[in-house]
């Protein structure tokens, strides 16, 4: 922070990979602290349309998530959704991680309609962007198919 200072890039970077660490060791509390921190100076270097600032709110989805608070984790979800929609569009590698992170969402919430109509597009995205042979084309199936398991 010497160097570049509290509000450079970098530095979020340098904060979004502590919470990464906090969040591998369940440390949610100290995670969700540093992914704001993150966001906080990717709002004001980036702004609200930045692939940057989709990840954040990513991140910080995840981690209410993890903590079982799905109506929290599904605003943050959304909001990276709708982040990646804007400035990547509907058939980016990125944009299927924010679906796969909604249906996750809905999947521990038992919302399990849900999850399938979110992850029916995640796997048309993972179709185009990587195409049937490619391993995340394949999970996509594989959880479908699970979806669809609880369903019935």
């Amino acid at each position: 922070m010497k160097v570049l200072g509290t509000d450079h890039p970098s530095t979020a970077t340098s904060y979004n990979n502590i919470g990464d660490v906090y969040n591998a060791k369940c440390d949610y509390e100290n995670a969700l602290v540093e992914y704001r921190q993150a966001l906080r100076i990717r709002l004001e270097v980036h702004g609200p349309d930045h692939p940057d600032t989709a990840r954040s709110y990513n991140n910080i989805g995840d981690v209410y998530r993890a903590q079982g608070d799905y109506e929290k984790a599904l605003v943050e979800c959304r909001e990276a959704l709708e982040v990646r929609l804007k400035v990547l569009g509907p058939d980016h590698p990125d944009t299927f991680i924010s679906y796969n992170n909604i249906v996750m969402v809905y999947y521990g919430k038992g919302d399990y309609e849900n999850a399938l109509v979110y992850h029916r597009r995640a796997l048309e995205i993972a179709l185009k962007a990587f195409g049937l042979d490619h391993p995340s084309t394949d999970i996509s199936y594989n959880t479908i198919g699970s979806i669809m398991r609880m369903i019935v």
